[in-house]
């Protein structure tokens, strides 16, 4: 990125759906590559851009730094080299073109370096081109003397060994004529403004193509900056044109600059600038937003009103099109993607598609498969001087400590991928970890997790760590633990590994939230616990989801079809249920509608009075409002006030003017395409689908899966296996199943990523307990791990393999425990692409009401309240069937004590009878001697003991004397109780009778003044 380009990396929400791609599945080489190819011409094997957002100059330069800024190009044995090159005098140079489409230089040349005449030799040979050292800020010479200068790299060295040629880029500078003996300077080389670019460099991570060529050959042309035209004719060309003669520096008649000729290469056109006769190699970084990888090359009439960097000089059917492979400048390895610090070929003697005639050239084949990021925390680091072949000997690395942090769910065992790497030759490793003593073994523990097994080289590997959050653990605690990532062979008698064990710190953080976030990032509302389940493809089973345990669990119910809500259910209990026959599947599936639908499928259902409708509600999310570009669509009838939050989809199915409206992402006014209105006036609708399913209890779910799940994480996101969100084992339980259904063909490709299957859920509440703040009837846009309210699941991904369709479970036990939410309605699922990428096979009651499983719908006093009495406290619990006296040990009752622990069980000094009034209500009530202390928490459980009951935990704390039940016992109480004195024929719960004596009357004021002030008792850590 030359001067006038943006210095700041654009932000690409949008390549979310291809961020993690790398971290899910090692690239393999094509079936058109074959190993240690013979590589007949020079190749760029590194370009490093130095640490983001420092100097990437010497001037000012980052003392912690090993390396500023610097090319590498690896020229291949002399025998090797094709009969137009001459091994013994290789003219070279490297180009950087500018390709940032909002830079002022944009098309034109940012830099030349002409090397040196250079000999091949006869074994391969690495060059490097960087900076010497400067003396003085701003530079007033070159550091050391004719003899002793300093080479910016490998810290700062004044010879290297012979490993490697370094050519100064700035050798001529000050006068400075040759270097070092060790070192060569360029024989000619772009204007070097002094002091900017010497401070923030000239290898910038904007979008830019780079241009290794052969100065020989009869396409070179050289080029020149348009601040030092030296070497270029006097003769000038307008830029709008490329034709249009004119006089450098003036202006063209239509506005446009005057170029020296030799200062825009014109790379589209072979007949007019720099042939692709004089490329011997090149590749791009590209920064833009709407830049995916895998559609390239690509032009603005691809993506109206949407242009994309470097689509002006590497046009689809231009010179370099498919000759300069672009890469995304993002580090799709980090939890939270960012620019990397350059870019290496993964082998220099690898042929790419462009350099092999055997295979057509394919631009996405090579960005993907012959480039890797390079960063300054590894495990790829910055090498000046060596360009690993595919016969190195293999290598273990690992990345620095501060990448080794991750986030672990609790009441699951997480098993984060440690951040490694096969950093050498084509000989594959197994990489595992040893376990470690935890920092803190009251927030988690560590073992040995996972072997990642046959990671091939110059690919990312990441075997795992076990980390198990301890219970009661506090949200966000850490604890830390030493280990050690060893590798091994993974085929014996391979050269042996390189580095093989290497000690870091790994660090957990242990999530249990209990909110979401509102716009403003503070707590709202709740959040649920979303996971997926990927069943593959498995040619031995012949119905996958049969197979599984959530599977196995519906079919043991009886008339589990019941729990199904699409229809689909007996056909996927149904043992000869083939779902890899997409041919009878894919046409079952219950898809979102999509644009050009707008006016039949879209939706917007009401809601009780004083609440939000479905379409305000998604509208008015915190993620829609905090983040402006969040894939939720909506629909408003009327076409001037239509409303889409991505950009405005447009459809042809009307004939009414667009006249006034804001097109968008691919609109054309000139062709009339704009939304119908349908005659709906104003009214907002949104491109959803409802489900409602058989009537569902948000918590006390009877079902958790055996098998590895991959929850999603706050922002939405799946299966990055650097986080202990993914290869999760899970005591959580679920209340909800959706079935997200995969295959759509037959041959080859026929399964889905599901990068692309993108969504929000609202649930309608049915049932709520007493004093709840949200009421039956409304809409709950959920947040997922403690994100955003109306965040959505921005990808279905697990791990790597033929995914035929995806399990989502769903964990709404918060939405009853923080909200008061007993049982939901139906659920929404909602739109996140505008495309309607999800297909819903089925959606699953886990735990429904009337279901087999009987389940706790409330108690009283509800759980986080208070007993009032000192003796003979009532507790009443009501559950959704009819119920039977539980067995001795069945429940137990116990005092909460710390760090997550429990008392002795008290269950023997109680009174446990089905209420006389209702066969669902169990009563309890304490018959023992001050069996339950004042200002103490306890538990009624029961922890699966109760045969046909779901788990449940009610917690209360005693305080003798509350009879309001605010938590506080104060003289309020006092005036309440003796306002109903006497009373001799209470109600048998009645919170006034203190001493639990059958009476309201003064002794009991006074127990109640006895105990005056108790202020609120805090529930014990881990509870």
């Amino acid at each position: 990125m030359g001067r006038g380009s943006k210095e700041v990396y654009k932000s690409n929400a949008g390549v979310r759906t291809f961020v993690y791609m790398i971290a899910i599945a090692t690239f393999a080489l094509s079936p058109g590559h074959s190993l240690a190819q013979v590589l007949d011409h020079p190749v760029i094997t590194e370009v490093y851009t130095d640490p983001v957002g420092l100097n990437d100059g010497p001037v000012g330069s980052d003392a912690a730094s090993q390396h500023q800024e610097y090319i590498e190009i690896y020229i291949p044995p002399c025998a090797d080299l094709m009969a137009s090159l001459n091994c013994n005098a290789l003219n070279l140079t490297f180009y950087e073109v500018e390709g940032d489409s909002s830079s002022s230089g944009v098309e034109l040349m940012n830099y030349r370096f002409d090397l040196p005449t250079l000999q091949a030799g006869a074994t391969g040979k690495v060059i490097v081109v960087g900076w010497l050292k400067y003396v003085n800020d701003p530079p007033t010479a070159l550091a050391g003397t004719s003899n002793t200068r300093i080479a910016m790299v490998n810290g700062q060295v004044t010879s290297t060994g012979g490993a490697y040629d370094f050519i100064a880029i700035n050798g001529n500078h000050f006068g400075g004529g040759v270097t070092n003996p060790n070192f060569s300077a360029v024989q000619a080389e772009s204007f070097i403004a002094i002091p900017n670019e010497t401070r923030s460099g000239i290898v910038q991570n904007g979008s830019g193509a780079y241009l290794l060529v052969n100065r020989d050959a009869l396409g070179y042309v050289q080029l020149c900056d348009d601040k030092n035209l030296t070497g270029c004719s006097a003769a000038g060309f307008c830029r709008s044109d490329l034709i249009t003669a004119c006089s450098p520096g003036s202006t063209c008649g239509d506005g446009s600059k005057c170029l020296p000729v030799g200062a825009h290469p014109v790379l589209p056109d072979d007949t007019k600038g720099l042939s692709t006769s004089a490329l011997l190699d090149g590749y791009a970084g590209n920064n833009d937003s709407a830049f995916k990888v895998d559609q390239q090359p690509v032009t603005c009439m691809d993506i109206p009103g949407n242009c994309n960097d470097l689509e002006t000089i590497l046009t689809n059917g231009g010179a370099f099109s498919l000759l300069v492979p672009q890469i995304s400048i993002e580090d799709t390895t980090r939890l939270t993607p960012t620019v990397g610090n350059g870019y290496a070929r993964k082998y220099a003697d690898i042929a790419k598609t462009t350099e092999d005639a055997g295979v057509a050239d394919d631009p996405v084949v090579d960005a993907m498969e012959s480039y890797r990021l390079i960063r300054n925390v590894g495990p790829f680091y910055p090498t000046p001087g060596v360009a690993p072949l595919s016969t190195s000997a293999p290598q273990l690395s690992v990345a620095v400590d501060a990448e080794q942090t991750f986030e672990v769910l609790s009441q699951t065992v997480g098993r984060p991928g440690v951040f490694a790497a096969s950093a050498g030759g084509a000989f594959d490793i197994d990489m595992s970890v040893s376990g470690g003593t935890s920092s803190n073994s009251f927030v988690a523990t560590f073992a040995p997790g996972m072997t990642d097994a046959n990671v091939v080289g110059q690919s990312f590997g990441f075997p795992s760590v076990a980390v198990t959050p301890t219970v009661g653990a506090a949200h966000l605690s850490n604890a830390s633990a030493n280990v050690t990532v060893t590798a091994t062979n993974s085929v014996f008698g391979d050269p042996a590994v390189q580095n093989a064990a290497q000690a870091i710190t790994v660090t957990a953080t242990i999530l249990n939230p209990t909110t979401g976030l509102d716009k403003n990032s503070l707590p709202f509302q709740t959040t649920v616990f979303l996971a997926i389940q990927p069943l593959r493809d498995d040619p031995g089973v012949l119905n996958e989801f049969l197979a599984s345990s959530v599977g196995a669990f519906i079919a043991a119910q009886p008339n589990a079809a019941f729990l199904g809500t699409v229809g689909n259910a007996s056909f996927l209990l149904d043992p000869n249920g083939d779902l890899s026959n997409s041919l009878i599947w894919s046409g079952m599936t219950s898809d979102l509608p999509v644009i050009g639908e707008e006016c039949t499928n879209w939706i917007n259902p009401p809601s009780p009075a004083g609440t939000l409708d479905l379409a305000t509600t998604v509208l008015t999310s915190a993620e829609a409002t905090q983040n402006p570009m969040v894939a939720i669509t909506s629909y408003a009838g009327s076409v001037t006030q239509n409303t889409v939050l991505l950009g405005l989809k447009c459809d042809d199915n009307s004939g009414a003017s667009c006249a006034g409206l804001v097109i968008g992402d691919g609109c054309n006014v000139g062709a009339g395409l704009c939304i119908a209105d349908c005659g709906l006036g104003a009214t907002t609708n949104i491109q959803a689908k409802s489900f409602n399913h058989p009537d569902i209890v948000t918590f006390g779910g009877a079902f958790s899966p055996t098998e590895l799940v991959y929850f999603a994480d706050s922002k939405g996101v799946t299966g990055n296996l650097r986080s202990g969100l993914s290869n999760a084992t899970t005591s959580r339980t679920f209340e909800l199943l959706i079935v997200d259904y995969n295959s759509f063909s037959t041959g080859n490709n026929r399964y889905e990523s599901g990068l692309t299957d993108d969504f929000g859920i609202v649930v309608e509440v049915l049932a709520t307990e007493i004093g709840a703040p949200v009421s039956p009837g409304e809409f709950i846009f959920l947040s997922f791990s403690g994100g955003f309210q109306g965040a959505d699941i921005d990808m279905l991904v697990g791990s790597a393999g033929d995914v035929i369709a995806n399990l989502i479970f769903l964990d709404l036990d918060n939405l009853h425990d923080q909200l008061g939410i007993i049982s939901l309605e139906r659920i929404y699922v909602i739109d996140g692409s505008g495309s309607g990428e999800i297909d819903i096979l089925e959606v699953f009651s886990l735990n429904p009401i009337g279901g087999t499983q009987t389940t706790i719908l409330s108690s009283v006093p509800a759980t986080g309240r208070s007993l009032s009495r000192s003796a003979g406290n009532v507790m009443r619990l009501t559950f959704s069937q009819d119920i039977t006296v539980p067995a001795a040990g069945e429940i137990v009752i116990q005092e909460l004590l710390p760090s997550g622990a429990f008392g002795a069980d008290l269950s023997a000094g109680f009174s446990v009878t089905v209420d006389m009034a209702s066969p669902r209500v169990l009563r309890i009530e304490d018959t023992g001697a001050a069996d339950l202390v004042h200002r103490k928490w306890y538990s009624v459980r029961n922890t699966g003991s109760w045969p046909g009951v779901s788990a449940f935990n009610v917690q209360l704390v005693v305080q003798v004397g509350d009879a309001d039940n605010d938590g506080i016992v104060s003289n309020i109480d006092a005036s309440a109780i003796n306002a109903v004195v006497p009373n001799f024929g209470p109600a048998d719960d009645d919170r006034r009778d203190i001493d639990g004596g059958g009476s309201v009357v003064n002794a009991d004021v006074g127990f109640c003044n006895t105990n005056i002030p108790s202020f609120p008792v805090a529930k014990p850590m881990g509870h």
